[in-house]
Parts: structure tokens; sequence; C-alpha cells
């Protein structure tokens, strides 16, 4: 499996995640288009006067609009960079907060940015308590006895075909 597609897996098993636990509007793969007024002379025809950020899951609940980042590294470290890049490209979008959820763990390095840049960044662990919060009573008998699956077999149970593969489009605003 490549790696776009294993990341595909984890957005949407994150938005069905999400939507599982109530929160609203939840949607994936959003595509975020800036205007800006100066064009950029190292870009040479179209686009060079915008912006992009892409998002890979958003969604709404009662403490406003969250942004999500997945990465899919199952037994790896998400580093520094990945945290500061996704904080960078959340500033084009108008949201409340950050949250970025991995299959592996997080450096030190980046565990620390991410309290300070306010990014809540759940890993394997994290996403497995996410995933027993949002089960029924039937489910958390059933995951008490053992029979509930891992995270891992989870994911790999996750079919993409049957989701939008497009990106939504909008534009934010003109920076002067």
């Amino acid at each position: 499996m490549n790696t776009t597609l294993q990341g595909s897996v984890l957005e949407i098993y994150a938005a069905q995640l999400f939507s599982d636990q109530g929160k609203l509007r939840v949607r994936r793969n959003v595509l975020y288009e800036q205007k800006v007024l100066f064009r950029n002379p190292l870009k040479r025809g179209r686009g060079g006067n915008k912006i992009v950020a892409q998002i890979d899951v958003e969604y709404w609940d009662l403490a406003g609009k969250t942004i999500v980042e997945c990465k899919h590294y199952p037994g790896g470290e998400v580093g520094l960079e990945e945290v500061v890049e996704f904080y960078v490209r959340g500033k084009i979008v108008e949201h409340n907060h950050y949250l970025m959820i991995t299959t592996g763990t997080y450096t030190e390095s980046s565990r620390k940015m991410g309290k300070k840049l306010g990014i809540k960044l759940v890993d394997h662990d994290g996403l497995e308590k996410m995933d027993y919060e949002r089960l029924s009573i039937m489910g958390m008998l059933r995951a008490n006895l053992g029979k509930r699956p891992s995270l891992e077999e989870q994911l790999r149970k996750v079919h993409t075909r049957g989701y939008d593969t497009h990106q939504y489009s909008r534009q934010i605003k003109l920076i002067d």
C-alpha cells in the first residue's frame, strides 16, 4: 500500500471516528485557497497569486472548529518538522483548535513544540482510547472481553473506494 493510500485510510478512519463522536460538519481532505494581492515572481503562469493549504479532516463541535492532521506512521515517530508545518498551514484557515493524530508516536522535540504552539497531539495509544470512547455499551462489553479488533486491524478493514477523493475548495480572504 503506498503512503498516499495509507494516509487516506487514516483520514477516512478519523472522519468516521469524529462523526461517531457526534462532531458536526466532518469533512475530509479539504483544500483552502487564500488569494493574495501580490504575484509570486517564482511561479509562472496561473496560480502564483494564492496560498494553498490542504487539511486532512476538519469538524465542528461546541468548542468551535478543529482542524486535524493525520500521520500514518505505524511504529514510527512524527518529528518536529511535521508539527511546525501543520501549524503554519493552519494559519490561513479560520479555526479554533489544532489536533494532530498518528498511528505511531511523537519525538520529544515535537511534543514540546506541539505544546508551545497549542496543538493537541494524539499518538497510537491515545487514538485507541478515542476509539474505545466512541463505542456503544455493547461494543465496550466486547472490547472488555477481548473481542474488539485492534486499531491496526480496523485500519486494514477501511475501504477507500466508497469515499470522496475530490477536494473541497474554498476561498478565504484577500491579504493586503
